[in-house]
């Protein structure tokens, strides 16, 4: 049976940029600023939903 929605296949650069942000956020998070890693996270989420 063939579905008529509009599924669109996601490409490489968009799956991965939610990954990229969050290790660059969590790196001068943890590593410079000696915090805690819940904010990078969020902020992780954050650009996944946003590429969604």
């Amino acid at each position: 049976m063939e579905t008529t929605g509009n599924k669109q296949d996601m490409k490489l650069g968009w799956a991965l940029l939610p990954l990229g942000v969050m290790i660059v956020v969590m790196l001068i998070s943890v590593v410079k600023l000696g915090q805690g890693p819940h904010i990078p996270l969020i902020v992780g989420t954050a650009v996944a939903s946003i590429v969604a």
